[in-house]
C-alpha cells in the first residue's frame, strides 16, 4: 500500500492524498482520500485491515466518505471517529433523515419486532419531526425533545403518553450511536419526566357534546377544517367509537349498506392497537351528513384527511370556546379520545350486551370495555332502587322479622328462645 500526492508539473503537488493498494483479489486500485494526511493514513490502515481479513469487498475507485458512510462499513468508520480522525458528520453523508429512519425500522423488524409496532413508533418519530421542524440529525437535541413533550401535555395528553414519545426518539438516537452513525448518543443526557397518577378520561354528557359541536360550527377554520367539518368529525367519533388514527385512514369505499343500514368497515391495517377489523353500524342521525360528506368522492379518497397531531389541537380549540373544562371536580379529563368513551358508555347504559360492545370497540376482551371505557352516571343508582324483588323473598323477609320480634319478647321476660 502506498500513500502519496500526485505531481501537477509546474503547479506542484496535488493537495489531495492518493491511496494505492491491492485488494484481496490482487487487483491494483487507488482512490483519493482528501487533503488531510492523518485522515488519509487512518483510511489506509482501515482499508488494509478490511482487505486482509476479506471481510468486505471494496468497490472500484470508491469515494472515501461515501464508502465509509455506507451502513456495511460503519464499524471501521466508528473507530476513526473515536480517535478524532474524522468528524461524526462524515458518517451521515449520503444518508437523509428519512433513509436513517428506514434503516432503523428495518433493524427493529430484524430483531423480531412486529411491523405494526414499528409502524406506530415511526408515526411517533414523524410527529416529533413535524412539531419541532426537524429536518436534519443536528436538529435533534434535549431542548427540542423537552419542548415537544411539553406541547403534548399541553394538548391534553398524559405525561405517560408524552414519555412514550420521548422513549421512541431516544431509541432512535441510541441506535444511531450504537451503529456508529454518531460519535455520541445525542439524547444520552435526556431524562423522561416523572408523571403523577394517571388521569382517567370520562365520557361526554349529551349537553357537553351538543355545546362542543355548536361551538365548532360557529368557529373559524382550524387546520383547514371548517366548523361544520369539525363538528362532523366529533359526532362521527362519538357515534362510532372510531379512534383518530382509524378515522384518518377511512376511505369512501369503507361506507357500505348492509341489511338496510349504513355501516363503516374499519380494516385491521387501519389500527395499530390490534389486528382485528370490525364493522360498525352508523347512527341514523349521521346518514344524511355522511351522504353529503362522501358525495362525489372516489372510492380510494380519504373520508377524514386529518393528522393525528392536529386532532387534539382542533378539539381543544372548540372545547375552550364551548366553555368545557379539561378536568372536572373529580380529576377526570375530557380529550378527543373521550368521544370513544362516550360511545361505549352510552351503549352499555342502553342495555347492550357487553360482548357486542367489546366487538364494536375493537377490544380483545370485554374486561377492557367495562373496566376502562364504560362509566356509569347517577341514573344507575336510581335504577338499582327500582329493581323488583320476588314475592317469595319478601315473604321470607317478613317471616324473619316476625321471628326476631318473638325472640326479643321472650328474652325480655326471661324465657329461653332457640
Amino acid at each position: 500500500m502506498r500513500i502519496y500526492r500526485k505531481s501537477r508539473g509546474e503547479e506542484g503537488l496535488d493537495p489531495n492524498w492518493t491511496i494505492r493498494f491491492k485488494d484481496h483479489t490482487d487487483v491494483s486500485r487507488q482512490f483519493t482520500a482528501g487533503d488531510d494526511e492523518g485522515f488519509a493514513w487512518a483510511i489506509a490502515h482501515n482499508v488494509s485491515s478490511a482487505v486482509k481479513s476479506k471481510r468486505i469487498d471494496l468497490p472500484p475507485e470508491p469515494k472515501v466518505l461515501e464508502f465509509f458512510g455506507d451502513i456495511r462499513n460503519q464499524k471501521y468508520a466508528k473507530k476513526m471517529v473515536k480517535f478524532g480522525v474524522i468528524e461524526s458528520k462524515h458518517l451521515r453523508w449520503g444518508k437523509s433523515l428519512d433513509d436513517l429512519v428506514d434503516d432503523w425500522a428495518k433493524w427493529k423488524i430484524g430483531r423480531s419486532k412486529s411491523e405494526r409496532a414499528v409502524g406506530q413508533e415511526i408515526v411517533k418519530l414523524a410527529r416529533y419531526f413535524e412539531v419541532e421542524s426537524v429536518t436534519e440529525l443536528d436538529h435533534i437535541n434535549s431542548d427540542s425533545l423537552d419542548s415537544f413533550c411539553t406541547k403534548l401535555v399541553g394538548a391534553g395528553l398524559s405525561t405517560q403518553t408524552a414519555n412514550g414519545y420521548a422513549k421512541t426518539v431516544k431509541s432512535f438516537t441510541r441506535w444511531m450511536h450504537r451503529s456508529g452513525r454518531t460519535a455520541t448518543d445525542i439524547l444520552g443526557d435526556f431524562r423522561v419526566k416523572r408523571g403523577g397518577p394517571r388521569q382517567r378520561r370520562r365520557p361526554f354528557q349529551p349537553c357537553e357534546l351538543e355545546a362542543l359541536c355548536e361551538a365548532a360550527c360557529r368557529g373559524q377554520v382550524v387546520h383547514r377544517f371548517t366548523g361544520f367539518q369539525r363538528s362532523m368529525i366529533y359526532l362521527f367519533a362519538a357515534k362510532t367509537g372510531a379512534r383518530a388514527g382509524e378515522m384518518s385512514q377511512l376511505r369512501a369505499r369503507d361506507l357500505f349498506v348492509h341489511n338496510g343500514s349504513l355501516h363503516i368497515d374499519i380494516k385491521p391495517e387501519y389500527s395499530w392497537k390490534n389486528q382485528y377489523g370490525r364493522r360498525i353500524p352508523v347512527h341514523p342521525m349521521l346518514y344524511e351528513q355522511l351522504g353529503w360528506w362522501a358525495e362525489g368522492l372516489q372510492p380510494e379518497t380519504i373520508l377524514f384527511p386529518i393528522k393525528p397531531n392536529h386532532v387534539n389541537e382542533m378539539f381543544n380549540h372548540d372545547r375552550v370556546r364551548a366553555g368545557i373544562p379539561l378536568l372536572d371536580d373529580q380529576g377526570y379529563k375530557l380529550v378527543f379520545h373521550s368521544l370513544r368513551h362516550t360511545f361505549s358508555s352510552e351503549l352499555i347504559m342502553s342495555g347492550a350486551n357487553p360482548k357486542a360492545v367489546s366487538e364494536l370497540m375493537g377490544h380483545q376482551s370485554p374486561n377492557i370495555t367495562l373496566g376502562v371505557y364504560t362509566h356509569c352516571d347517577r341514573s344507575h343508582v336510581e335504577a338499582v332502587k327500582k329493581l323488583t324483588v320476588p314475592q317469595s323473598t319478601l315473604d321470607a323477609q317478613s317471616t324473619g322479622d316476625t321471628f326476631r320480634k318473638l325472640k326479643l319478647e321472650a328474652q325480655s321476660i326471661g324465657m329461653k328462645f332457640p
